[in-house]
């Protein structure tokens, strides 16, 4: 039988072994929840030094691409490069030269660029691209969706919109009567093309109208310059190195064209071709010059498009030409005549256009009646 003070020993080291083993699995906890933590911040190091070791491996490839360069060229390579840098910077100036679009600008909505100054070109009034060729205009719902945009910031009841106008001056509603009016008129100078529009409007000189001399006269001096934007007068314009108008009345000695608004107006014109066998690709506009034969190769699909008529063309197929607008149901006399397939569509658009002409009429005779019976009741003596 062992002695009570060995037993007490016993239970004693059993109790420091205990405690030994919690501290243990406490700190294998503790060390298992650091790594869990520190898990995701160690592999963002880990792909941070990856990606840093692939960059300083392109570098290096890149410095030996370099010195072998200059060991095949010599002392012609730095020349090539400082060329090629020069060019660069030459463009870069040519395409952010000081003839901007749209100078003057602080007393507008940002949003709404001022393109009425450029009255002598219809197009851009309206925001669009000019035209490459005189006979080509874009057709009628082009048009009509490019004034309706414009009306969003031009017309007169807009004022608000621009902070350097005042509702309370007469200066400032005149001016928003007057681009109105421009904006207005260059729609329907582009538009007057007949019912067989755009097969060509001419090349009618637009300041000399009567229109412009007469209804206009405080803003005639500032549109004398219709010479298109292309890549010769953006040149021209650099090389000039012309400043821009610092008042309202330089606008008469400005034009505005660079590179970039050149490119601009090849951009819309090569997003907005003709369909192929629209007869503008027959015109003599279109001669051998290299531009010519991209633009014809590129609208007519290597001159694919152009070899089937449209006048053979499918029913749903003559419908989206004339939805388009470069077509019109006078392009298809044998379809829009009394059993043509388009005849049901042209008997609804008369009924549509003659609906629409008497809810004006209604609306004008309900105005003159309602005038007319204010008129009487004024006139009505008074009865206590």
């Amino acid at each position: 039988m062992p002695w009570p003070w060995t037993k007490q020993k016993q239970r004693a080291s059993e109790g420091k072994a205990s405690a030994r083993n919690r501290r243990c699995v406490l700190l294998r906890a503790v060390i298992r929840l650091v790594i869990w933590l520190a898990s995701p911040i160690f592999s963002m190091l880990k792909h941070i030094l990856d990606a840093l070791k692939r960059i300083l491996n392109a570098l290096n490839h890149t410095l030996n691409v370099v010195k072998q360069l200059f060991g095949v060229l010599g002392s012609s390579g730095l020349a090539v490069l400082l060329a090629g840098f020069i060019l660069h910077s030459l463009l870069s100036v040519l395409i952010n030269t000081k003839m901007s679009e749209h100078p003057l600008t602080d007393k507008f909505d940002p949003e709404c660029p001022p393109n009425y100054r450029h009255y002598p070109n219809y197009e851009r009034v309206l925001g669009m691209g000019e035209r490459l060729y005189p006979t080509l205009s874009q057709p009628n719902p082009t048009v009509d969706r490019y004034y309706k945009r414009a009306l969003k910031c031009w017309h007169p009841d807009k004022l608000a919109r621009h902070p350097g106008l005042h509702r309370d001056s007469n200066a400032d509603r005149q001016l928003m009567q007057e681009i109105f009016a421009i904006i207005t008129d260059a729609r329907d100078k582009l538009k007057a093309g007949g019912p067989t529009f755009p097969r060509g409007i001419g090349t009618e000189l637009i300041h000399t109208s009567a229109y412009w001399n007469t209804t206009l006269p405080t803003t005639v001096a500032l549109y004398n310059n219709s010479e298109p934007c292309g890549f010769k007068s953006a040149w021209r314009n650099f090389v000039v190195a012309r400043p821009e108008p610092e008042s309202e009345s330089d606008f008469g000695k400005y034009h505005s064209c660079n590179l970039a608004i050149a490119v601009g107006r090849l951009r819309f014109a090569y997003t907005h071709t003709p369909p192929g066998p629209h007869l503008f690709w027959n015109s003599q506009d279109l001669g051998w010059a290299p531009g010519d034969v991209m633009y014809w190769l590129y609208g007519t699909s290597m001159g694919m498009s152009g070899l089937q008529s449209a006048q053979s063309f499918s029913y749903d197929k003559k419908k989206r030409l004339i939805k388009t607008g470069w077509f019109s149901f006078h392009d298809f006399p044998a379809d829009t005549a009394y059993g043509g397939a388009l005849y049901d569509e042209v008997q609804d658009k008369k009924r549509a256009a003659v609906e629409e002409v008497m809810e004006e009429y209604k609306k004008d005779s309900g105005a003159e009646l309602n005038e007319s019976l204010k008129c009487k009741e004024c006139s009505r003596p008074r009865t206590r």
